[in-house]
């Protein structure tokens, strides 16, 4: 469970909160997946900002969700032995980290991961804001971290 939730962290940007209140199907002030659409909502209720967003879905993740199975309750990640969202999973995600020799790195910094990676790829940063669901590009540039090489070819496309 704790390899899909956080590969849906990385590929999406969302928060802890955000994705332990996923649901299969649209209900009242849920966040739920939209497979027709390929997108997930995040209702305005458990958004930090206040905003709904949509947030695009990528094939792996997609496909991960797909191969989880249902439970009555609706939520994708059900604690098996309470039956109610996962309220955390710092244990099993702390022993992945220590197995992958990472130190010094907490789940929030999954989605630091997120905006970096898309800055890096070239997108622009209103696109990661909106993705993210920062209310201001201030908080954005907080998250989006320039490789070294960026700056270098930045300069480059103007010497000529």
């Amino acid at each position: 469970m704790t390899k899909v939730i956080v590969a849906i962290a990385l590929k999406t940007g969302m928060r802890w909160s955000e994705i332990i209140h996923l649901k299969w199907k649209q209900a009242p002030q849920s966040n739920y997946m939209d497979f027709d659409n390929n997108v997930i909502v995040v209702h305005e209720s458990l958004a930090k900002s206040k905003q709904s967003r949509y947030v695009p879905l990528c094939r792996t993740v997609k496909s991960l969700l797909q191969s989880l199975s249902k439970n009555d309750s609706g939520y994708l990640f059900l604690n098996p032995k309470t039956q109610k969202p996962y309220g955390s999973i710092k244990f099993s995600f702390k022993k992945a980290l220590q197995k992958a020799g990472i130190t010094n790195f907490t789940f929030h910094d999954l989605r630091h991961t997120f905006a970096s990676q898309l800055v890096r790829s070239g997108v622009d940063l209103y696109v990661v804001q909106k993705l993210l669901g920062h209310a201001t590009p201030k908080m954005t540039q907080r998250y989006a971290h320039l490789a070294s090489q960026q700056l270098h070819d930045a300069i480059e496309k103007i010497d000529v």
